[in-house]
């Protein structure tokens, strides 16, 4: 039967007296059996069964003991594991309590006294903060006459004057409403201010306020005055002297605002009216005048006309924007755009993309500094190299294995000195050049010329009815066939488009024999005007009988196969 570590040995906390005995009592079972070895085999060592079953059996006296110590278990006083453990039923420390994962304290089984936390989270619950805090279930009874918090003393007891007293810099108390029943006495002990439920006295002076003063009926003179706050004047206000408000004003008619001052600006409500021909000026200088009774000029101090900040959306032309001499309409309200005296194109702050030129009537255009680009800013695109004009554009393809590649090819087309064979050559002649990094052209129409299709030096070209190879050797397309100059050379056989050999074949060849390399010629006729030649010559008779009877008085083979 095989023996298994009971689960609870595992789990059991290094720190805990359950461990310490199960530790002890293991090592004394261990060590009390003979050690495995030649003059021992059927003796113990770690990890075979019965040092397993020892860890059982430890554990299970361990277990016994832990719980009768923390229950109802003796008093501790022989010594050994147990000196350091408390009893359940009551004892004394004289050593630090410490106990960082949670207290109660209490009596007659009341909490009065208990540590804990509070989590806070959010709508998704996840843990936004954690307060600890400890929470009294009872009065609290401040022996002494002060309470710290924060290792301030936050309240204390005057035993002599029965008095509480508290003392901050600042006593805050928030949106709180203070109540009283009685009176507050503020003082320095140079003077006394005391506000009551009926009056406020500063040294026994009453503090006049709206209720006792200040009414409609009395009539007020002093020399200065100085008001901390409003300053209402439901009559007129006649102002012999300076005027000065720094801080701030209102400027209106019937009770409405029409311009106010705040701390950085003036602002108007209402519109601002000049009755002449007058403006608005800064540093001395018209910024914006009326020039005459219909036109108005904006402008600035010997600097730029900025039109928008960072805040603008766009601007908006309710009319059209004319050149200074009131000749071109620039931009039209609309969208239309006309520049008579040139146009420059940038991109993000970049080199000059398109620009406009003119020497003269004939000589007059738009220039491409850059790219143009189809579809997209990823598409195929034209662009200027020197004196040609290049094509390029990125393929995607995939190879055999389906990896992905990216290609860039290019195509350019331009003018070069002629190196055609047929080029004049007596003067300098020029072609047109299209080149291309690509393995080639392809054409998916017909390719035509008006006059021959050849090949860079050389004499070889294709022209209506004739195809040249050099001066001695070409084709000529006449009513009945094709004339052939110079010698045809057969690499391997001619015949017609239908042919089989034999008696009954048909068409004409003259083919090479595989098997033998001899060349062999088949036709219906062959008439030899004038002297024939012949090294061997094999004359067959056919007879047919009934068409299925082939009979002949001569044969010959070319090769013999042994059966």
């Amino acid at each position: 039967m095989s023996v298994i570590l009971l689960p609870g040995i595992v789990n059991l906390d290094p720190d805990s007296l359950c461990y310490s005995i199960y530790n002890q009592l293991y090592n004394n079972f261990f060590n009390a059996q003979d050690k495995k070895d030649e003059q021992h085999p059927w003796g113990v060592e770690e990890g075979d069964e019965t040092s397993i079953r020892l860890r059982n059996t430890a554990y299970n006296f361990a277990e016994a003991i832990a719980g009768a110590v923390n229950g109802e278990g003796g008093s501790g006083e022989n010594g050994g594991v147990l000196l350091n453990y408390i009893h359940k039923k009551g004892d004394q420390m004289q050593g630090k309590l410490l106990s960082n994962y949670g207290f109660e304290a209490g009596v007659e089984n009341h909490c009065i006294l208990q540590t804990g936390y509070k989590e806070y989270r959010d709508d998704n619950g996840n843990l936004t903060d954690k307060r600890y805090n400890v929470q009294i279930n009872g009065d609290l009874d401040v022996g002494s006459g002060n309470l710290f918090i924060g290792g301030k003393n936050f309240i204390g007891y005057d035993f002599k004057n029965d008095w509480a007293v508290i003392e901050y810099n600042t006593l805050y108390i928030g949106k709180s409403l203070l109540k009283s029943s009685g009176s507050f006495e503020l003082s320095d002990g140079f003077n006394t201010v005391t506000i009551s439920s009926t009056s406020i006295t500063v040294n026994g002076n009453d503090v006049y306020h709206k209720g006792n003063a200040n009414n409609i009926t009395i009539d007020w003179v002093m020399k200065n005055a100085h008001i901390e706050n409003d300053m209402r004047i439901r009559g007129k206000a006649n102002f012999e002297g300076f005027l000065s408000a720094i801080n701030g004003f209102e400027l209106g008619c019937n009770n409405n605002t029409y311009i106010y001052a705040d701390q950085n600006k003036i602002n108007l409500k209402k519109d601002l009216n000049f009755e002449t021909v007058n403006g608005i000026k800064m540093q001395d200088y018209a910024v914006l005048s009326a020039i005459s009774n219909t036109d108005i000029q904006l402008s600035a101090v010997y600097g730029d006309l900025i039109l928008g900040l960072n805040n603008t959306d766009k601007i908006v032309l309710g009319a059209n924007v004319s050149d200074i001499d009131n000749q071109y309409v620039l931009i039209s309200k609309f969208g239309a755009a006309y520049f008579p005296d040139s146009l420059t194109v940038r991109h993000n702050f970049g080199d000059v993309l398109l620009s406009t030129y003119r020497k003269d009537s004939t000589d007059e255009g738009i220039v491409i500094h850059k790219k143009i680009r189809f579809g997209d800013k990823t598409g195929p695109w034209i662009e200027s190299q020197g004196a040609s004009i290049v094509y390029s554009s990125n393929l995607i393809d995939y190879d055999n294995y389906n990896e992905r590649y990216i290609y860039t090819y290019s195509t350019s087309l331009n003018y070069l000195r002629s190196q055609s064979y047929y080029r004049p050559q007596d003067q300098l002649a020029h072609s047109i050049y299209f080149t291309t990094d690509a393995h080639s052209f392809i054409f998916n129409r017909a390719v035509e010329s008006h006059s021959s299709i050849g090949i860079i030096n050389s004499p070889t070209k294709l022209s209506n009815g004739q195809l040249f190879f050099n001066e001695d050797n070409f084709l000529l397309s006449s009513a009945a066939g094709i004339k052939y100059y110079g010698h045809a050379f057969m690499m391997s056989g001619i015949s017609s488009e239908r042919f089989a050999s034999g008696f009954a074949g048909y068409g004409w060849a003259i083919l090479p024999n595989l098997t033998t390399g001899n060349i062999a010629a088949t036709f219906d006729e062959l008439t030899v005007r004038k002297k024939m030649r012949i090294y061997e010559l094999e004359v067959q008779k056919i007879t047919a009988t009934n068409g299925s009877l082939w009979v002949s008085d001569n044969c010959s083979g070319d090769t013999v196969i042994k059966l």
